[in-house]
């Protein structure tokens, strides 16, 4: 095991969330968004989601539903529920999450527009 590979890992991670968290702020819809390692998540809501129940309660589950089908039409795989886990993997570059940071963006430009 290299500690090394952990370290790109979170990095990678943190740049996703990092930049969904800027976007949300930009096109103002709100996301939060959390990374450890190469596990990270995200929901549309602008509060911190400490259980099941709040994510029930808080969460756009509509709007998840428009960004997760407007993603997949750019190639963009995330998984089609909003209560499951995201992945990054040491196959992902810094070339892939800024790609998709830029599909996100587009996507919430979409959606901000419909809103």
């Amino acid at each position: 095991s290299n500690p090394d590979q952990y370290k790109k890992l979170n990095q990678l991670s943190t740049r996703l969330t990092t930049g969904m968290k800027k976007l949300s702020q930009k096109h103002d819809i709100p996301i939060h968004a959390n990374a450890q390692g190469g596990m990270f998540g995200f929901f549309f809501t602008p509060n911190t989601i400490h259980c099941f129940e709040e994510l029930k309660q808080e969460s756009n589950i509509d709007l998840f539903c428009k960004f997760y089908q407007k993603m997949l039409a750019k190639g963009i795989y995330f998984p089609p529920s909003l209560y499951e886990a995201n992945f990054i993997s040491l196959a992902h570059t810094t070339e892939d999450v800024d790609f998709t940071l830029k599909a996100i963006e587009d996507v919430l430009i979409d959606l901000y527009h419909k809103m």
